[in-house]
């Protein structure tokens, strides 16, 4: 068991990480006013717009959750 906890320590260190939602959401504040201004799902791509020109990894969903909460 412990090699296997080794190896899979190991491979997922080879994973790509992912921004976490707060982390989005720290991230999103800059165009927190976009988000406002957009109507609907818009906001959502206003979003994965902005943080791919940042090259960051980030989860669709995990945008979706962000974009929710910043426009509450």
């Amino acid at each position: 068991i412990e090699s296997l906890n080794k190896e899979n320590g190991y491979l997922s260190s080879l994973l790509p990480t992912t921004l976490t939602v707060e982390e989005i959401k720290a991230v999103l504040a800059e165009v927190k006013d976009q988000l406002l201004l957009a109507k609907g799902g818009a906001a959502v791509g206003v979003a994965m717009k902005f943080l791919k020109s940042k090259a960051l990894k980030v989860l669709g969903n995990d945008v979706k959750q962000a974009v929710e909460e910043l426009r509450q």
